[in-house]
């Protein structure tokens, strides 16, 4: 029933815009509301079929309580993803989408601007300190991100930006939005995305 299932985005492959919503998303997750009345339902008959193949039993779903209960996930306004290959890209999420754990969850204090923070989140200076942070694995092909090392990534705070920062920063991440997404070599050349990371190293102080 579609009242049990929510839309899931696992991965962020294929994918070309930088604003994802349930349409983006490829999978479904069951999610059974604390409290829900289950009888006579296909949802019911799914769970019955799992305990027949024994999913309850295994080390996580025992854990929960019931066995099928997923926690509440927080709202995430930015992803990143752990594993990257050819593309640096922290897409806005719509509200409520729920991601799985191949994708990291940006939640923001609430007085941050989230434009001026996707902004630099998608910036040539954010992809070149992932490359130098990052490990080489899956033979020397993806580069994996550890939360650790996200974590040692300096970037401005956009809370302290000026505002003119932060509206430059805002117009050149949503004009982004609007266009499909291009490999990266392609991509840095257009004139939208130099905007961007202009706009991003000027936060810095950068000179030419």
């Amino acid at each position: 029933e579609p009242v049990f299932r929510r839309p899931l985005l696992k991965s962020l492959r294929g994918l070309e815009t930088l604003r994802l919503t349930a349409v983006h998303c490829r999978h479904e997750l069951l999610w059974i509301p604390p409290g829900a009345d289950l009888a006579g339902t296909a949802a019911a008959a799914y769970l019955a079929w799992g305990e027949s193949q024994g999913f309850h039993q295994r080390t996580t779903c025992a854990a929960r309580q019931p066995w099928y209960n997923l926690a509440v996930q927080p709202t995430a306004q930015i992803v990143l993803p752990k594993g990257v290959w050819r593309r640096h890209v922290a897409p806005l999420l719509d509200d409520g989408l729920l991601v799985d754990q191949q994708l990291y969850q940006v939640i923001l204090p609430p007085d941050a601007p989230l434009a001026a923070t996707a902004a630099l989140l998608n910036s040539a200076w954010f992809a070149l300190q992932c490359e130098l942070q990052g490990r080489l694995n899956f033979g020397a092909g993806v580069l994996w991100l550890a939360a650790y090392e996200l974590g040692q990534i300096f970037l401005p705070d956009p809370r302290r930006l000026a505002a003119a920062q932060v509206d430059e920063l805002t117009a050149a991440f949503t004009a982004l939005t609007a266009r499909p997404l291009l490999p990266t070599e392609d991509e840095l050349a257009q004139a939208d995305r130099m905007r961007l990371d202009t706009a991003v190293f000027d936060s810095l102080n950068f000179t030419a």
